[in-house]
């Protein structure tokens, strides 16, 4: 490979990964994939020696202030690294597109790195470390190759020199080798980060309550014109919930999170809370078995918090804090029950939940024993006033939705009859799918009733609302995940983005909120073997390296120093012999690595042997060191007297070194020979 091909190509690679690093987060604008054009753009324009004026550059860049500004000024201060990547992103198009000189290539590199940077705070997933390293790698190919192209440049201005084009057409000196030791070299040096990484307390830029762009999530309501929670994501994992079996999976899990108890035109919405928030200590509502379960859960937006059921107690065990010294603490409102976190996450969190859980097949939820009308007395034992929110109907809804609602449940006095009805109604007569059918009506929710009779979840637990209120029953709808996958090597429940969904709690008298979903059930699924290994590794790269923090490395200080102290801890048969190999072969594989990367070092270093004849020679005749300045030619051009061997030893080296020809091995031994007498005295 020639240098300047091999330059080009490393700065290529270099400079998309940059790309890659905050693209690949899931943060930034579709749009703004077609950055990614922005380098093979610019290696064309390179080759046809084509020139953008530098204005277009700055227009660019100045497009991305004002996209950054326009993100700040719509989200707040959270969005200040994703403003300020839209902006870092847009000056790095702008570089590459106007790129004329080597000092612009090393302005596009810096851009690039800055990006990753910012990756770390918009690109949690386990993909950002495979970024990372092929940044690493062709960065540091890059900066190298520049480096020899720019001595290659200095050398073509310097009188004698050899032309520039000559020196970018060798292929001798970005070869194999030479990208190996490059390689073998930046690995090396991620490995003694990684160890650093380990070994040391860190806080990670995500902790940084100011710096985060939350990545995912939830909906803020529950909309029958926008967006249908069933196009939420492409499978990025929420939430993993451990401490269940798989008899509880099979059955449904429904994984909480905001209350909507406000009726719009277009759905529903949250109003402001009526009573403060405080800690959770009491149970809220729930059957009389108890579950207690983890859930690791990446930020959502806020302080919002997910749970599989009614809360009795909770606490959060790590992560989630924007400042680690304060101590994050989970909240919950006493008639708005909703879990959330006593500070803004700041990053993945773990919390501890004991409580009861919600099912497809109402589990818990048992209807109560004891039938009881539900008068104003009832509703006086929970709190009227709060409770009669959950009645209240927009003055402009349909009216025919009211009559629907006393038809069906006409001779019904029992809220668990009504919602039977209602249900059933819903269920039988309705149709489930993602398309926005109704969305551009007039009046969307008596469209999906009284005309196309199809629609998504939203659709549904709008409607069952709304006709259980129409029917004198409080309901409320919420918002979460219903489904997931099942890890059976873990326990372990996964909850996407392709899980979310909305669903109905209605009030029961001696029984508290009932979930009720009208909407078809998704039951929960088992992954396949593909995408449970991919699980597993994200797993651990959120376990082990987001989620790492100071605790995790007491615990590994405290097994190393176990190990290395005790017999009790560290024996052959506690190891066990497998691991005990495996450890063996990595270590003489490390050892073979670095005896290889020896080798090729010193034979790709060892330098030309023509070249140093030749310089010896000329040393030995000026009775002085050539300087290191000079070229051959100049050198041999400065002595007093012509030697024809040292002409013929320099026109050789020429021939070899810029016309791409191989010398036969026989002429090359005959020209060092003479080059050794010339220098000797002998002519």
């Amino acid at each position: 490979m020639s240098l300047g091909r091999a330059y080009e190509i490393g700065f290529l690679l270099a400079t998309t990964m940059g790309l890659l690093a905050v693209l690949l987060g899931g943060e930034l604008p579709a749009y703004a994939w077609l950055s990614l054009l922005a380098g093979p753009a610019s290696t064309f324009l390179r080759a046809k020696n084509i020139t953008i004026p530098g204005a277009i550059g700055t227009f660019i860049g100045g497009m991305g202030l004002l996209g950054g500004a326009w993100a700040i000024v719509e989200l707040g201060i959270e969005a200040l690294v994703l403003a300020g990547t839209m902006l870092l992103l847009t000056l790095l198009c702008g570089r590459l597109l106007t790129r004329v000189s080597l000092r612009h290539d090393l302005q596009a590199l810096l851009l690039s790195l800055l990006l990753v940077f910012a990756g770390s705070v918009l690109h949690t997933q386990m993909t950002y470390a495979a970024v990372l390293i092929g940044f690493a790698i062709t960065g540091v190919w890059a900066l190298v190759s520049r480096q020899l192209v720019a001595g290659a440049s200095q050398e073509a201005q310097r009188a004698g020199g050899a032309p520039l084009h000559h020196t970018l057409a060798r292929r001798d000196i970005i070869t194999p080798a030479f990208l190996g030791v490059t390689a073998g070299l930046v690995v090396s040096l991620l490995l003694a980060t990684l160890a650093v990484f380990v070994a040391f307390p860190r806080i990670g830029m995500g902790q940084f309550g100011f710096a985060l762009g939350n990545r995912l999530h939830l909906a803020g309501d529950v909309s029958l014109v926008g967006r249908s929670r069933g196009n939420f994501g492409g499978g990025t994992v929420v939430a993993r919930v451990t401490g269940l079996d798989i008899g509880q999976f099979v059955r449904g899990l429904y994984l909480r999170g905001p209350v909507f108890d406000e009726v719009r035109s277009d759905g529903f919405g949250r109003s402001a809370p009526q009573t403060h928030w405080r800690p959770v200590e009491t149970q809220l509502a729930g059957g009389s078995r108890q579950q207690n379960y983890q859930v690791y859960m990446q930020p959502l937006g806020g302080q919002t918090l997910l749970a599989l059921g009614p809360v009795d107690h909770a606490r959060i065990i790590a992560g989630g804090n924007s400042n680690p010294s304060i101590p994050n603490r989970i909240e919950t409102l006493r008639f708005h029950p909703e879990l959330r976190a006593s500070q803004t996450l700041a990053g993945p969190v773990r919390f501890e939940v004991t409580g009861n859980l919600s099912f497809a097949d109402k589990g818990w939820l048992a209807q109560p024993t004891q039938k009881v009308p539900d008068t104003d007395d009832a509703l006086r034992r929970l709190d009227e006033k709060a409770l009669r929110r959950y009645l209240v109907l927009p003055e402009q809804l349909d009216p025919r939705v009211r009559s629907l609602a006393r038809e069906l449940t006409v001779g019904k006095e029992f809220s668990s009859e009504k919602a039977d009805i209602l249900r059933e109604f819903l269920m039988r007569d309705f149709t489930y799918t993602l398309e926005q059918l109704n969305k551009d009506k007039p009046d969307p929710l008596a469209g999906f009733l009284f005309e196309d009779r199809r629609g998504h979840c939203e659709y549904f637990a709008t409607a069952f609302a709304v006709l259980l209120r129409s029917s004198g029953v409080p309901a409320r709808v919420v918002g979460g995940l219903q489904g997931g996958y099942w890890d059976d090597a873990t326990d372990t429940a996964i909850f996407t983005t392709s899980h979310a969904h909305a669903w109905v709690e209605w009030y029961a008298r001696d029984h508290g909120w009932v979930l009720d979903d009208a909407t078809p059930a998704v039951g929960g699924q088992e992954l396949g073997s593909l995408a449970k290994l991919l699980e597993r590794l994200e797993r651990s790269w959120d376990d082990y390296v987001i989620d790492f923090g100071f605790a995790t490395q007491l615990d590994l200080a405290r097994r190393a120093a176990s190990a290395m102290t005790g017999s009790r801890s560290f024996n052959i048969r506690r190891i066990g012999w497998g691991e005990l190999l495996g450890s063996v072969g990595v270590g003489v594989a490390l050892l073979g690595l670095m005896w290889i990367l020896r080798r090729v070092v010193r034979r790709h270093t060892k330098g030309d042997p023509l070249a140093m004849a030749l310089q010896a020679a000329i040393e030995r005749i000026r009775g002085e060191a050539l300087p290191t300045s000079w070229t051959l030619r100049e050198g041999v051009e400065s002595l007093p007297t012509a030697n024809p061997a040292l002409h013929v030893g320099l026109g050789l080296y020429e021939q070899h070194c810029f016309g791409n020809r191989p010398l036969p091995r026989h002429r090359l031994e005959v020209a060092i020979r003479e080059l050794r007498r010339a220098g000797n005295g002998h002519s």
